[in-house]
């Protein structure tokens, strides 16, 4: 699975600093977890992608993404469907 983070209550726009958590489960009940930090650091005159991408494997479903936004906010989105681009914005429900 793979997409983006968009700040929107508090958060800087592309939400850099936030920290999100992936956990996914195959049919026979075996669980990923996963958890990258969104920088936009790198090297000089260069920036990572605003995009991050998880390697699930086997997964037929992510079970949760838990994200801590630079606000302090927590949010988590439930039963997302693997491989597939989401884009979840601060605050608000994944459409």
């Amino acid at each position: 699975i793979g997409g983006r983070a968009i700040g929107d209550s508090g958060s800087n726009a592309d939400a850099i600093g936030a920290k999100v958590f992936v956990e996914a489960s195959n049919d026979q009940g075996r669980v990923t977890s996963q958890i990258q930090h969104l920088l936009g650091s790198s090297t000089f005159l260069s920036m990572n992608s605003l995009e991050l991408t998880y390697g699930l494997g086997d997964a037929t479903q992510v079970d949760r993404i838990s994200i801590q936004w630079p606000s302090g906010l927590n949010q988590v989105v439930e039963a997302v469907d693997v491989n597939q681009s989401v884009t979840i914005t601060e605050g608000q429900p994944l459409n």
